[in-house]
């Protein structure tokens, strides 16, 4: 079970917090993240529409499209921090080792 995730906050979530197999945690920190101004996603929409789903579906259809399309011109920047790209496994969510 993920307790954060890359998608979290529009994909500008810079760690991903998960349970692992051996029943502890382990924090993936990002390498690269979006710069600002990256169009809100398919599954923010589907939770903003999600009382009429034809009319959902076809808005999360285009604003993927439009947050692909945006992506493809503004590519990920480095992240600067002597963390990025590491990984640490821990007892709880809110416990580093």
């Amino acid at each position: 079970m993920a307790y954060c995730k890359w998608s979290d906050d529009n994909g500008y979530c810079d760690v991903y917090v998960a349970g692992d197999l051996k029943r502890g945690w382990t924090t993936r920190v990002a390498v690269k993240r979006h710069p600002a101004g990256r169009p809100m996603d398919s599954f923010s929409v589907i939770q903003e529409l999600k009382n009429d789903p034809g009319k959902a579906l076809r808005k999360a259809q285009e604003a993927h499209a439009a947050c692909m399309s945006w992506e493809k011109d503004n590519p990920k920047i480095p992240i600067s921090h002597k963390d990025a790209g590491a990984e640490f496994k821990h007892v709880n969510p809110l416990e580093w080792s």
